[in-house]
């Protein structure tokens, strides 16, 4: 995923959305935001990398790999 902002803050206050809404649980345990994989089931997910904050051209983006655990179901 890549975040980008006109500022450093805006590009970090979107990876921080990105984020929350791709890690994030309830109180059950399960993840907030479903993520459909035809043929799939996601048992985890985890923040593979995060580069930061970088500017070109004036426009700030910072990049996160997010790595999706998958099972498939029992045949």
């Amino acid at each position: 995923m890549t975040s980008i902002g006109t500022t450093a803050e805006q590009a970090e206050w979107m990876s921080d959305k990105v984020r929350s809404a791709l890690l994030a649980r309830t109180k059950t345990g399960a993840f907030a935001t479903a993520i459909p994989v035809a043929g799939h089931t996601i048992v985890g997910r985890e923040v593979d990398k995060e580069d930061g904050v970088t500017v070109v051209s004036g426009v700030y983006s910072y990049v996160q790999r997010i790595i999706l655990h998958v099972t498939t179901p029992d045949t």
